[in-house]
């Protein structure tokens, strides 16, 4: 017997909540726009993975 789905809007939220100082602010989702202009900044400034044991030798 198969296991029934639950509607994605009954548990997804793509806004981010986050509580300071007893009041939850509200941000809302970014547009496919932002999020590949994002992604492209971070692969512009993308530093060598450098482990910190070996900065140290």
């Amino acid at each position: 017997m198969a296991a029934a789905f639950k509607d994605h809007d009954e548990f997804f939220d793509a806004t981010l909540k986050l509580p300071v100082g007893g009041k939850t602010y509200v941000i809302p989702p970014s547009s496919a726009e932002v999020g590949l202009l994002c992604q492209r900044l971070m692969q512009a400034v993308r530093v060598p993975n450098i482990h910190p044991c070996r900065s140290w030798r």
